[in-house]
């Protein structure tokens, strides 16, 4: 008949010690976390993004873009907007996240109030089920 082996933990002191160093650190931001990227809020957009800029009539925005409007977020590479029509031209790891669906795509051109343009290269789930991929969707 075979003994139970047991194994001593240590010192139950340095375990708790440990323990609560983990939760602490856990809890805290790390020291080498970047600011939050520079923010440009034109009437109901914010825009996120590494590198942005105004010229005219777009906002120019390239580096992890992330935009939100209404319902509507945005992700990519790169973005050209123009905030009075809201038509948005993005590409690079598009990614455009709806309600009720998921879009990934090379390459967009979109109406941000409608949700209506033109995808390339897409995949996309509606919830809860349904996928479906193109070269080019109309919308």
């Amino acid at each position: 008949m075979r003994r139970p082996v047991s194994r001593r933990v240590g010192n139950p002191l340095f375990l708790l010690g440990f323990l609560w160093s983990a939760a602490f650190l856990a809890s805290s931001p790390p020291a080498f976390s970047q600011q939050a990227p520079p923010q440009a809020e034109q009437g109901e957009f914010k825009i996120f993004a590494r590198d942005w800029e105004k010229r005219k009539d777009k906002i120019l925005a390239s580096g992890n873009v992330e935009i939100h409007y209404k319902a509507v977020k945005l992700f990519a590479d790169r973005v050209d907007i123009n905030p009075e029509t809201k038509d948005a031209y993005a590409e690079g790891h598009v990614t455009i996240v709806l309600p009720e669906e998921v879009i990934t795509a090379e390459r967009i051109f979109l109406n941000l109030d409608d949700s209506r343009g033109k995808l390339e290269k897409a995949y996309g789930m509606i919830q809860p089920t349904i996928s479906y991929e193109a070269q080019s969707i109309e919308r």
